[in-house]
């Protein structure tokens, strides 16, 4: 049975090390959280973070593959507003980013 639990153990320390943020994803989901109630595009975010809009855009692709924020058509915005999902609105981008 050793066998297996050292393989288990590997595959979760592999799963947290995926869920690790940049400190560009840090930064743009730390904002979101701090302005949920605000109906935010990227174009939004990186001029209040002084970010590219491109690489804002960049960034919300990675946070979306990780499931914490998610792109909506919403009615009077051109362009789709990003939301955090449940998990990204209770994530802690500081206990998650890498070094």
């Amino acid at each position: 049975g050793m066998l297996e639990k050292g393989s288990s153990k590997r595959n979760k320390r592999r799963f947290i090390m995926a869920k690790v943020l940049s400190e560009n994803a840090a930064k743009v989901l730390s904002f979101l959280q701090a302005n949920a109630s605000a109906d935010l595009t990227a174009d939004a975010i990186a001029e209040a973070l002084d970010m590219a809009p491109r690489s804002v855009n960049g960034t919300v692709t990675g946070l979306q593959k990780k499931e914490l924020v998610v792109r909506q058509e919403v009615e009077g915005f051109e362009k789709k507003v990003i939301r955090l999902t449940a998990a990204g609105a209770g994530f802690d981008p500081e206990a998650e980013k890498a070094e």
